[in-house]
């Protein structure tokens, strides 16, 4: 009897396992949006390698085709295009997120930092309403969406950003940044440079125009240029009854698109990645 339990087992098993060998594996992706194109991975059992297609999300409906277990291509669409389907399709049904809903979470974020002038807690909430509309559209559930999309802040976007060598990168780089602006502040250093730009910056013209000098002058970097020209030229241009509002919108006019241009620096990596990029896709 043991042995007749023993080898049905390994019967079903085996069937178990040959039946999921020969099926196709496929992936859907947690976010998809209306109307734009994405990727579904799926795995042929005969060639035991992975695929990737695009394909457009136009409806509820999508139709992925596969032949002799290799996905080739796929169909999609809508209600009045039903004709020309092929037999062997295999039918899935998705719930793709509005593309008007990406705009929510953004403009919710700048609308409550400029009421509440809160920058933190309004880009948390931007979050927060971010997660809650992919774990909605995921789970199909409204209550079940807003629990799982407040967990999957920390424990699955924050901690892959931190995770990001790009984004600990930035972070350690403007604390030395920081650091470095602190140590010559506290030894006079930054005074000395304030008194010396005081003696050319004796207007509000001349004031700005020393400011977007010197942001011309650090183009090295964007969040060093943010950092050293700010906290140099805060005093002077309170002193001229320039606006802080005015300074920041030197400050950022010299910083980023200077870095982008100029030949030496931080961004020259990047931008020769999304060149490649680019050619790569074309």
């Amino acid at each position: 009897m043991r042995r007749l339990l023993a080898f049905a087992f390994l019967f079903i098993l085996f069937c178990k396992l040959g039946i999921s060998q020969n099926k196709v594996e496929l992936v859907f992706p947690k976010i998809i949006l209306k109307g734009l194109s994405t990727n579904v991975q799926f795995k042929s059992p005969k060639t035991d390698s992975v695929y990737k297609q695009a394909f457009v999300i136009n409806g509820n409906n999508h139709y992925v085709i596969i032949q002799d277990g290799i996905g080739e291509f796929e169909y999609t669409f809508n209600e009045e295009s039903k004709i020309g389907l092929p037999k062997d399709a295999i039918s899935y049904n998705v719930n793709p997120i509005p593309l008007w809903l990406s705009v929510l979470p953004p403009l919710l974020a700048i609308i409550l930092a400029l009421v509440f002038r809160e920058v933190v807690t309004s880009l948390f909430v931007g979050i927060f309403m971010g997660t809650s509309i992919i774990e909605i559209y995921s789970s199909n559930s409204i209550f079940l969406g807003l629990g799982k999309g407040l967990l999957s802040i920390i424990d699955e976007y924050i901690l892959k950003a931190l995770l990001d060598e790009g984004h600990i990168s930035i972070i350690v780089f403007s604390m030395m940044i920081g650091a470095m602006v602190n140590v010559i502040t506290r030894n006079g250093g930054m005074k000395g440079v304030v008194n010396k730009m005081s003696r050319f910056a004796n207007s509000r013209q001349s004031g700005q125009f020393a400011t977007w000098l010197l942001g011309i002058a650090i183009f090295f970097d964007d969040y060093a240029n943010t950092l050293v020209v700010g906290n140099t030229m805060r005093p002077v241009t309170d002193k001229l009854r320039i606006s802080r509002q005015k300074l920041a919108y030197l400050v950022d006019s010299t910083a980023a698109p200077i870095a982008a241009i100029a030949f030496v620096t931080t961004w020259i990596g990047a931008e020769l990645s999304y060149i490649q990029s680019g050619i790569d896709t074309l």
